[in-house]
């Protein structure tokens, strides 16, 4: 069995030309996954692409395994990263602000997300996403009847269902990214969920 590729990047860039040469591979890498695909990405193609030296790349990332990982990673930061509540913001309000920042991310990146999707299955595990939540909770503090036991299983549930949505309807209805009726939809199902009576 071969081994199991390194999937973290090797370094971080601390300054800004290092900054820059990885913000290039990845623009290259994405540019090479949208227009020909999985099978035709390597650390090659990538860094001809990016104008950069095959050894700079691999001061920051080992295999194309380890790039498109990083890809998704920062997929997955931008969909987490919901601001700060207004002050006074209802929760049916920090819904929709939460559902419209989704549809979003998914609309402005659906091509790659799109191409996120034919990478291989013997592969596809290989970079999938770190799953850590944004510091922001979906519902603000004392605005549902949760019990603290459930409340992070019922986030979790929540954002699991908001996102497997706006995953199929990028893979295959893509238009609905710009429907607004998505957003109330999307809000209703949440709101349906999460607004609870204790018995």
């Amino acid at each position: 069995m071969p081994a199991k590729p390194e999937l973290s990047p090797r370094k971080r860039p601390r300054q800004e030309r290092g900054r820059a040469t990885v913000e290039a591979i990845l623009q290259a890498a994405t540019y090479i996954l949208i227009k020909s695909g999985w099978e035709a990405l390597n650390t090659n193609a990538v860094a001809e692409r990016a104008g950069v030296n095959i050894s700079s790349l691999y001061q920051y990332f080992p295999n194309k395994e380890s790039i498109v990982s990083e890809l998704r990673n920062r997929h997955q930061e931008r969909i987490n990263a919901c601001s700060a509540p207004s002050a006074g913001e209802t929760m049916h309000e920090r819904i929709v602000a939460t559902v419209r920042h989704g549809i979003e991310i998914y609309r402005d990146n659906a091509e790659l997300f799109r191409a996120f999707e034919e990478v291989p299955r013997s592969r596809r595990r290989l970079v999938t996403v770190r799953r850590e939540r944004a510091d922001r909770p979906l519902l603000p503090e004392g605005e549902a009847s949760l019990t603290p036991s459930s409340s992070e299983l019922t986030t979790f549930v929540a954002r699991t269902a908001v996102e497997a949505v706006l995953r199929e309807v990028t893979l295959s209805q893509p238009k609905l990214l710009s429907e607004p009726r998505l957003v109330d939809e999307l809000a209703l199902l949440l709101e349906n969920y999460l607004v609870r009576t204790t018995v």
